[in-house]
């Protein structure tokens, strides 16, 4: 018995000596199961980080993508309103050059009028004068026994009468 007394404490200290040896190995292997643990928790916060910045990064570029694309049809509207106005435009100089040359028509009309106008006042002012020398002349070569060109009071009468009359013609015909 003393052999097995003496067995059991030597099987004791061999497997004291192999659980310290394995303890140790434990608690070498918990110290790198806590520092892989401490390492995957700060890897895990910088995924996490990681991550809410790719979100918002995503968040950004739907956003720009969006604006661009919004900003990509006003360019388009614009350039369709431009084209439209370009047109516009030239639809308005073809009616301001149709206009300025009805403009231009009417006052050669309005010229060649005036023109018309100040001959047929010529023409009948002529006609007064020579109708005016014709009573003149009758009055003279029958003029009732008168050798001078003097005009009596009728005649001086119906003389300034017929250059008022023409005068106020001619007024008339320059207001119109």
């Amino acid at each position: 018995m003393a052999n097995l007394n003496l067995e059991k404490k030597i099987h004791k200290k061999e497997l004291k000596v192999e659980v310290e040896g394995v303890s140790s190995r434990v608690k070498a292997q918990i110290a790198i199961t806590k520092e892989s643990e401490s390492a995957r928790k700060l890897l895990q916060k910088k995924l996490d980080a990681s991550t809410r910045a790719l979100s918002l990064l995503q968040g950004a570029f739907d956003s720009a993508k969006r604006k661009s694309s919004e900003l990509s049809s006003d360019i388009m509207s614009v350039a369709k309103s431009k084209d439209s106005l370009k047109d516009n435009i030239k639809v308005l100089n073809k009616t301001i050059k149709t206009l300025k040359s009805k403009v231009d028509n009417q006052l050669v009309q309005k010229n060649t009028h005036a023109v018309e106008m100040q001959r047929m006042k010529n023409e009948y002012k002529q006609l007064g004068l020579d109708e005016l020398r014709e009573k003149f002349s009758n009055k003279k070569s029958g003029g009732g026994g008168r050798s001078s060109g003097t005009m009596n009071l009728a005649e001086k009468k119906d003389f300034v009468t017929h250059q008022a009359l023409l005068k106020q013609q001619g007024k008339d015909s320059d207001l119109a």
